[in-house]
């Protein structure tokens, strides 16, 4: 039996099928391209929003939550709307306490800064930070290293820096070991640090100076 596939007269009725109904063979073919075209560029658009959300939220844990203080929505126990109120050291300690399934946990204080270093000042942002931080914001480490258990444990008086505050103190010099002058106090240089992500947990990172909570609590009350 002849394969229809090779049969030359099947190819002359299909053409002839085909030229008597152009416009229905343009809109028949038009519709394949336009839908495979369609599904192709969907496809591609979304890896590349999944590429593109990705690398927003590169070294940000994704199932994580931030807790910060604002001001009171109704009256409570005698105080006014409207009140504006802090978050403790109690308050951290009773929230590790009661919520057991947290896999890491960091309390984050913040706030403006003069840096120093020989005759070059810069103005940034310093932050303190506990040691789990880097499980919840993961930081380029550009050289050195970031704050550890130690640090935090012993009030130690040593920081890391941003790329950018590196670059605008030290230059192409090495900042390593350096001393550098935080509103009137000494901090040892361990490590210039950085962010990839778009998230910003009180500002970026590249811009601020990093130092130990325990720290930041005794110099700056």
């Amino acid at each position: 039996m002849k394969n229809p596939i090779f049969d030359i007269d099947n190819w002359k009725e299909i053409t002839a099928t085909l030229a008597r109904n152009k416009i229905r063979t343009f809109l028949t073919a038009f519709g394949i391209f336009w839908g495979t075209a369609m599904l192709a560029m969907l496809w591609g658009g979304a890896q590349g929003m999944q590429r593109m959300l990705r690398g927003q939220f590169e070294g940000f844990a994704t199932n994580s939550a931030i807790i910060a203080s604002n001001r009171t929505s109704m009256p409570y126990k005698g105080y006014k709307k409207g009140m504006y109120w802090s978050l403790t050291q109690t308050d951290i300690d009773n929230i590790r306490h009661s919520v057991s399934d947290i896999k890491a946990m960091s309390a984050v204080s913040n706030r403006s800064a003069s840096l120093h270093y020989g005759t070059k000042s810069y103005e940034a942002s310093v932050q303190g930070v506990e040691s789990a931080f880097p499980e919840i914001f993961t930081p380029v480490i550009y050289s050195g290293r970031f704050i550890n258990e130690a640090d935090e444990r012993d009030s130690k008086k040593v920081c890391c820096i941003g790329k950018r505050v590196a670059g605008e103190l030290f230059g192409s010099t090495d900042p390593l070991g350096k001393f550098i002058e935080v509103n009137n106090i000494y901090y040892r240089v361990v490590g210039v640090v950085g962010q990839e992500s778009e998230v910003q947990i009180n500002g970026d990172v590249d811009n601020m100076i990093t130092i130990p909570l325990s720290t930041m609590r005794k110099a700056y009350n």
